[in-house]
């Protein structure tokens, strides 16, 4: 169901998109990979998330996986006072280098695969969504290794929202 109700929130959103894309969600425990062309898709389902970036730095800290997970957030989204040169900064670093390469490579195969299965084209663009996807340097990542444009999904795109919502979000 959730990967139908964004498939149909993309069409809705993203309307001119007629290419193959794909859509990635990063939840916690997994990430979705929509490939969507026209008014076909296919959805698959992978077993890595951002809590193994939590994991990682909790492993290599030797801490609770709570405080790696706000250790990580702090981090990854510029707000903590850890100076550059900390031992506990440079974990959530590696660890969500280690993310990206690992999903890019995930990604990259379940192409592969998907097209030798259907003869669908290849994809032109990434639209990233999903909480795991606010990693600073994963848009980056993705757009160096696999050669494709990378771009945040906008959900709100095309929905008419008032000015105070808009200011609050």
């Amino acid at each position: 169901p959730s990967g139908m109700a964004l498939q149909h929130a993309f069409r809705y959103n993203y309307p001119e998109v007629t290419d193959s894309v794909i859509l990635v969600n990063v939840g916690a425990r997994s990430t979705q990979l929509l490939f969507s062309e026209s008014d076909r898709y296919y959805l698959r389902s992978l077993a890595i998330g951002g809590n193994a970036v939590t994991e990682a730095v909790a492993e290599e800290l030797r801490i609770d996986f709570n405080s790696a997970e706000t250790l990580k957030v702090q981090v990854l989204s510029g707000k903590s006072d850890l100076p550059a040169a900390s031992p506990a900064r440079a974990a959530v670093h590696r660890a969500s280098a280690t993310f990206a390469a690992r999903l890019q490579l995930e990604i990259m195969r379940s192409t592969v695969n998907h097209r030798r299965q259907s003869g669908a084209n290849a994809p032109v663009a990434i639209y990233l969504t999903g909480g795991g996807s606010l990693i600073a340097d994963l848009p980056a990542v993705l757009a160096e290794k696999l050669k494709l444009r990378v771009e945040r999904y906008e959900p709100l795109r095309s929905v008419d929202v008032s000015a105070d919502a808009r200011a609050a979000g």
